[in-house]
């Protein structure tokens, strides 16, 4: 981030930390989502892991969108709240523009992720991890 100068980092840490309020959800979701599986696990209960990671993937893209439209809304606003630089004000409302359309698919990494890890299933969560790493970031 650093060789595209000072406001590129400066905008970068801006949209970080305003990125952190809208994605935050999505951890205790899928911190949520983990006693849930294991409860439903131990019971056989197929169906019920299948809904609760479905209802948990609609909701992340739900509010994926809207937290992405808010933000995309307010993206203006919010970064003139943090700066008085133009140049630092007008990458943070891009950043705040284009980075939030990804939410709601974090959001199914995450419980995704959780789940498979509750079930005992380490290894289609490293290949997910990976390709989230190394494809989609």
């Amino acid at each position: 981030m650093a060789t595209y100068g000072a406001d590129a980092v400066a905008a970068f840490g801006i949209g970080s930390r305003v990125e952190i309020l809208g994605i935050s959800i999505f951890f205790a979701l899928s911190a949520a989502i983990a006693p849930f599986v294991g409860q439903n696990l131990s019971k056989k209960n197929w169906k019920r892991i299948q809904q609760s990671i479905n209802y948990s993937s609609v909701f992340s893209l739900v509010w994926g969108a809207f937290a992405a439209v808010v933000l995309w809304v307010l993206a203006e606003p919010v970064a003139a709240s943090f700066t008085n630089s133009a140049l630092v004000s007008s990458k943070v409302s891009l950043y705040l523009s284009i980075i939030p359309i990804s939410f709601g698919f974090l959001g199914i990494y995450l419980i995704s992720n959780a789940g498979l890890i509750t079930m005992r299933k380490p290894i289609p969560a490293f290949n997910i991890s990976i390709a989230q790493m190394f494809i989609f970031y």
